[in-house]
């Protein structure tokens, strides 16, 4: 009797396993996301639809799927109705899900998704930086290289003449153009931030991925040819906007404007340096002020130096670079990406 107990065992485990083995080796339906990048703000809902290849291998309104990021977590359940459709994941972003995600579908501890979509959360409520309030006088100065200059030696002649730092934004032509300036100004010790790969509006981009890849595509070359990962960003000509200001948080960087333009790009100041210090060394410069200047301006070097001394002898502000000042106001930088 015992002997025929434990065949019976031993055949009822060998069915499960067969039974595992089928359904481990059974076709699974192969599922797409609608977009490659979405976008989701706190305390808002974000909408996530996913296709199916296989609509026949789905049981409609039985079959739970997950979506779940790089780390495993699990952000959203849901189940088809009609698989021949979208189905719609509804993601309430909260406080923990901030930042950047690669998004996959899995159902019965299978992924079904071949290529993951990517999700960057953010907080609306934290606006980017534009002025600040530090804890002692200061303003940070940005120089902005978007090109190709022969300026570069004399900018930084006038910050070592100071002894003060800056915040340089590069884009990928300046990056790639003019590396050994690049270089320099790193082993100065100055601030690297980011400026996009392009010099294009991102805001009038027709896609979140197109959007995305101006601040990717450039971070790639930063870290190949410099060696730094910049953690600050400015969007091309400034023009920024949540979804922008949401993807940079979620690569670890954030979004920087300014609150002075000197706008020595303009022909009028070639002629007339004086207006341009007199409008960067106006009554908006005040303690806090972000003040954006340009390494191939118009007479840039001559402002940036008597700008400089009124800024430190006549008001006796500390010159600082973005970082520096974010740290004096209490601002924390996004967290970098896994």
């Amino acid at each position: 009797m015992r002997n025929w107990i434990r065949i019976a065992c031993l055949l009822a485990a060998a069915l499960c396993l067969l039974l595992t083995a089928g359904l481990a080796d059974s076709p699974q339906p192969r599922l797409a996301f609608h977009d490659a990048v979405y976008i989701g703000h706190l305390g808002r809902q974000c909408t996530i639809a996913v296709s199916c290849r296989a609509p026949q291998l789905i049981a409609p309104g039985k079959d739970t799927f997950e979506l779940r990021d790089h780390r495993g977590t699990v952000l959203a359940r849901a189940q088809w109705h009609d698989p021949n459709g979208l189905m719609t994941f509804r993601v309430t972003v909260t406080e923990a899900m901030l930042g950047g995600h690669r998004l996959s579908v899995w159902r019965d501890g299978v992924q079904l998704t071949a290529e993951e979509s990517f999700a960057a959360f953010s907080d609306l409520s934290v606006p980017r930086v534009t002025q600040l309030e530090p804890e002692v006088p200061a303003v940070a100065l940005t120089i902005v290289c978007g090109g190709k200059s022969d300026q570069v030696e004399a900018v930084l002649a006038v910050l070592e003449k100071h002894g003060v730092k800056a915040t340089f934004f590069m884009n990928g032509r300046f990056l790639e153009a003019s590396t050994q300036d690049a270089l320099r100004i790193r082993d100065l010790g100055h601030e690297i931030g980011s400026h996009g790969y392009y010099h294009s509006h991102m805001p009038a981009m027709t896609s979140y991925p197109q959007m995305r890849s101006m601040i990717t595509r450039v971070n790639t070359c930063f870290e190949e040819l410099l060696g730094v990962y910049p953690r600050l960003f400015r969007a091309p000509f400034s023009d920024t906007n949540e979804k922008v200001t949401a993807l940079c948080r979620a690569e670890g960087q954030e979004d920087v404007m300014w609150n002075i333009d000197s706008r020595d790009w303009m022909e009028m100041y070639e002629k007339d340096p004086e207006e341009l210090l007199r409008r960067v060394t106006g009554p908006e410069a005040v303690s806090g002020s972000v003040i954006q200047f340009h390494v191939n301006g118009y007479n840039t070097p001559a402002v940036l130096d008597a700008a400089i001394a009124c800024y430190v002898q006549e008001r006796g502000y500390r010159v600082v670079t973005v970082g520096e000042l974010m740290a004096l106001s209490g601002r924390e930088l996004p967290p970098m990406p896994d």
